[in-house]
């Protein structure tokens, strides 16, 4: 399972980053979702969290390009 994240500067544990608002809700749940069996992938967007990049220079194809490496990556 691959949990897509929401627009704009949203890690990949739930936390908005502008605001330094640390909710950890994707976090939790691909650790609920674990003990369930089920394996999850979570990523921050280019320019969000720990990823390189700038998000002000990131355009929906480069999101979308990044989500298909996504799926690549599960399916190997």
């Amino acid at each position: 399972m691959s949990l897509l994240l929401e627009s704009g500067e949203i890690d990949r544990d739930g936390t908005i980053v502008p605001l330094k608002l640390a909710s950890n809700v994707y976090k939790d749940l691909a650790h609920v979702m674990a003990k369930l069996g089920v394996v999850t992938l979570r990523f921050d967007k280019r320019g969000v969290g720990k990823s390189d990049g700038d998000i002000m220079k990131t355009g929906m194809w480069d999101l979308v390009s990044d989500i298909e490496s996504t799926i690549t990556y599960l399916k190997e």
